[in-house]
């Protein structure tokens, strides 16, 4: 498990991003580059029942998944908003993946893998300013 937080500094208006993301370990380092710049807190867990577990205990404002190491997206979906029903769901996608038209038919936003910074921007940016 990896807990990071961005040294950006925050304005007291806004709390940080609470995050939790589904990520291989060797990608870990490069989405938490890519979510740096955003002042996001997130917790990385590299197995779905840890990140199930953490869903169930207190669901986050935000979820990164990495669609490979999840059997059943519309499943983890469904649990997620039965948690918490606002919780915006982010699925990392490998670039031209054949589940990408599907998996943009249940997350909130899909983003590849490796990261791009102006794709991921784009994104993540949008959730930092409305969540």
């Amino acid at each position: 498990m990896v807990i990071a937080l961005s040294e950006r500094v925050l304005s007291p208006a806004r709390p940080p991003l609470v995050a939790a993301g589904l990520v291989a370990v060797p990608n870990q380092p490069l989405v938490l580059d890519a979510v740096a710049p955003f002042g996001l807190q997130i917790e990385l867990f590299e197995r779905l029942a840890t990140l199930l577990s953490s869903i169930e205990t207190a669901c986050p404002r935000l979820l990164l998944v990495d669609s490979d190491l999840v059997p059943n997206f519309r499943d983890l979906r469904a649990f997620a908003r039965s948690r918490r029903p606002d919780v915006r769901i982010v699925a990392l996608s490998c670039f031209w993946s054949d589940r990408e038209e599907s998996l943009r038919a249940c997350a909130d936003a899909v983003l590849h893998k490796p990261p791009r910074a102006s794709e991921w921007a784009s994104v993540l940016g949008a959730y930092a300013d409305c969540i």
